[in-house]
């Protein structure tokens, strides 16, 4: 067998051949180092035309500038060969070299906000008018000195001039944040390496020391090879994009403009003590411009500075602070000022956390806060208060407030009417906001207050809608509060008899038999009498008393199952389905906690099925796919409720080891005898994916007669059976018999362990 070889990258060629290069250089004669200047720009020359014809760079033109520059280098090499000496036709060439490539690097620099653009500037002309004053005083002033003709003294001063622009440029390019690629690293480090060429050759010239193909043209040399490799790497296509990563910190610049900043005073101080010769007048206006600038620059700092504290960093919208300071200005406008809050907090944004992490969350975060700068009308103010809520404020003295609320409600709402595109993925999100009136200014704190009743009970109303604040919207939250104190001494003394468990059968079609029964939470209050699930699960939810809920059902619904199973054997077949919200969801030992009771009931994990409905927030990304599975793999029943109501299903069912699909109760509500394409689609697709339909929900006898029209083998719902306790249940199932699952093909019946089941309104069915 013969061993494949890899043709070596263009880069490892081209690094290579840089190293043999400067080996070559560093060896070699005066004669043939003047002949490697030649060759070497001119190489590099061809690296870069090649490159930028095989690759397509992003920047294409400053490259093919920096070939002109090479090119132009090249031959300021060659005529130096020629006369053996730097004469004015090798120091145009130079010249116009230099200027090519400072035009490159404005090419390679990313575009930024103006504000940030002119911060650049300021630092970069800070450091220039420092390093100007060291050029002239160490490489022009000797000429003058020395009583050179004004030509001469031109001429000198013309490649630091120029070498000053390439510095003020590569600063600018820093501060621009271009996206970091090797390529870009070995291009800048080529250009401060003829920067220094021209430093140190001028500075050998003014001594004497220096004589074409010297070891001082070894910066140039290395610069035209570094060149060529930064053209060679793969990395050069993304030379001049911007960065996506958070802005660098300001003090580093700083750090470095400080002994910049001193490189006047010193030299005056040398010209003091005598040590050193400086043209005074020069120091003078130099001193000057350095504090123009630096003053310029700290003023500018300090607007920047108050508009970052007044600013949320994410989205550009102001802050709580600014809120709070023009709720302040606003308290001393005339009496009878109207305020208005609206306070908008994202629906379920932690599951898009959770599911599509901080990145693109953050990044729908930047959206909405553009479209509600788009969508409301100017003179609002919009704020972002932290995390997903955001506020708009709008005082004045409008005749019909109540109007004005509507008005801007809406208009929030029209924000999230179409999906946001995050990734290429298009998402729905909607938004529940709430809106308070004050006749006078108050506190922020005051109408915050009142802001956050009236989304809680746009939440509590369905969500994607707004709620204006009233009194009775404030007794109805203060109602749920006592509710919620109420549940939770019921959830603390189970024996009082106020919580109880009832089971709604789902029957096979045609009279097979009970696949299974569902377990729903019921509340007899003792002052309220019998309440319905909606009336209580929302303070449930508020006091964070879902999880006590879901263990309370869990272990109730498991014991019933397991007494029906001892009263008849045959009851070994059904399985019983319970609800589990977001919070049972989140707990770490969601598997344990899950099997434990299950051991403790004496039953199978395959008797259990669990429902996830599709509004739920789900958190937990990958660990509470791991933990899913991990249920499923020990025979646990996943099912997903309410399919077809939220944006999350699709998403599920590809996360999610799903074998159950519950359909909202809307899907089946208007079809009478005859299935509508929506339900026959769903069905599809159900099928497609190996599932089985359940409708939940049935009511009517036509609906039934649609639903065996597309072979949905499962129902439940008022035309079989209501939710009931369990002696009555047990009778229902003595005198309908258990469906064994498993015997049944997939047009007659379900497969083994796979169901779709259609949901009626809410959460669990009454």
């Amino acid at each position: 067998m013969t061993a494949m070889h890899r043709t070596p990258s263009p880069f490892v060629v081209a690094a290579g051949v840089s190293v043999v290069g400067v080996v070559a250089f560093a060896l070699a004669g005066a004669h043939v180092r003047l002949w490697l200047l030649v060759v070497a720009p001119l190489a590099a020359a061809v690296t870069v035309i090649l490159s930028v014809g095989l690759r397509g760079p992003a920047r294409p033109r400053a490259w093919l500038l920096l070939a002109f520059a090479l090119v132009s280098a090249a031959i300021g090499s060659a005529v130096q060969v020629h006369e053996q000496a730097i004469t004015s036709a090798v120091s145009v060439a130079f010249d116009i070299g230099s200027l090519a490539v400072g035009v490159a690097i404005l090419g390679f620099t990313p575009p930024v906000p103006a504000e940030r653009d002119r911060f650049a500037w300021l630092e970069s002309a800070i450091g220039l008018v420092s390093l100007a004053t060291v050029g002239y005083q160490f490489l022009v002033q000797p000429y003058v000195d020395a009583g050179a003709t004004t030509a001469a003294v031109t001429s000198a001063a013309a490649l630091p001039t120029l070498d000053l622009g390439l510095f003020a440029l590569l600063l600018r390019l820093r501060d621009h944040r271009p996206r970091r690629s090797t390529s870009l690293v070995v291009l800048v480090g080529a250009l401060c390496c003829a920067v220094a060429s021209d430093t140190v050759v001028g500075l050998a010239t003014i001594g004497g020391q220096y004589h074409p193909g010297s070891r001082w043209d070894g910066f140039s040399y290395i610069s035209y090879l570094a060149l060529g490799v930064a053209a060679a790497h793969p990395s050069m296509t993304k030379v001049g994009l911007p960065s996506a990563g958070v802005a660098p910190s300001r003090v580093p610049g700083l750090m470095l403009l400080l002994p910049a900043g001193a490189v006047v005073p010193a030299l005056c101080l040398g010209a003091v003590l005598g040590r050193l010769h400086l043209d005074l007048w020069l120091a003078a206006v130099a001193g000057l411009v350095l504090f123009l600038l630096a003053m310029s620059r700290a003023i500018d700092l300090l607007a920047r500075s108050e508009r970052a504290s007044l600013h949320d960093a994410l989205t550009g919208l102001a802050n709580l602070r600014r809120f709070r300071n023009e709720l302040a200005r606003s308290a001393h406008l005339p009496h009878g000022v109207t305020a208005l809050l609206a306070l908008l907090d994202l629906d379920d944004f932690k599951a898009i956390n959770d599911t599509y992490g901080h990145t693109v969350g953050d990044a729908l975060l930047v959206q909405v806060a553009d479209r509600l700068t788009a969508t409301l009308p100017a003179g609002l103010l919009v704020a972002r208060f932290g995390g997903d809520e955001f506020g708009v404020l709008a005082v004045g003295t409008d005749a019909d407030a109540t109007a004005q609320a509507d008005r801007i409600g809406g208009q929030i709402l029209s924000v999230f009417a179409e999906p946001f595109v995050l990734e290429g993925l298009p998402l729905r999100v909607s938004a529940s906001v709430g809106v308070v009136i004050s006749p006078d200014v108050q506190t922020l704190e005051r109408l915050q207050v009142d802001a956050d009743i009236a989304m809680y009970a746009a939440k509590d109303a369905g969500r994607a809608t707004y709620r204006v604040y009233s009194r009775e919207l404030r007794d109805q939250m203060l109602g749920q509060r006592e509710l919620a104190g109420q549940l939770d001494h019921a959830l603390r003394h189970p024996g009082s008899g106020g919580l109880w468990v009832a089971y709604q059968p789902v029957v096979a079609v045609g009279g097979a038999g009970l696949r299974s029964v569902e377990a729903l939470v019921r509340w007899r209050h003792p002052s309220r009498g019998p309440l319905l699930p909606g009336q209580f699960l929302p303070a449930a939810e508020h006091a964070g008393l879902s999880a006590d809920l879901d263990e309370l059902v869990l272990a109730t619904a498991l014991r019933q199952l397991a007494t029906w199973c001892d009263a008849d054997p045959a009851f070994r077949s059904i399985r019983v389905a319970v609800n589990m919200t977001a919070a049972s969801l989140s707990r770490s030992d969601l598997v344990t906690h899950v099997l434990d009771h299950v051991a403790n009931a004496g039953l199978l994990p395959s008797q259990l099925t669990i429902e996830i409905t599709e509004q739920t927030a789900v958190p937990g990304g990958a660990e509470l796919t791991a933990a899913l599975k991990e249920l499923t793999a020990a025979g646990v029943e996943l099912a997903i409720d309410d399919f077809g109501t939220g944006y999350s299903a699709l998403n599920y069912l590809e996360r999610f080891p799903v074998s159950v699909l519950k359909l909202d109760s809307s899907l089946i509500n208007s079809v009478d005898t005859q299935p509508s394409p929506l339900l026959a689609a769903v069905t599809a697709l159900a099928r497609s994916l190996g599932l089985v339909l359940v409708a939940e929900g049935v009511e009517r006898a036509g609906q039934l007669v649609a639903l065996q029209q597309l072979d949905i083998p499962y129902v439940q719902g008022f035309l079989f059976a209501r939710a009931q306790p369990a002696h009555a249940v047990e009778d229902y199932l003595r005198s309908h018999g258990v469906h064994t699952v498993g015997r049944t093909t997939a047009s007659s019946g379900p497969p083994a362990g796979r169901s779709l089941r259609v949901p009626s309104p809410g959460r669990p069915t009454p």
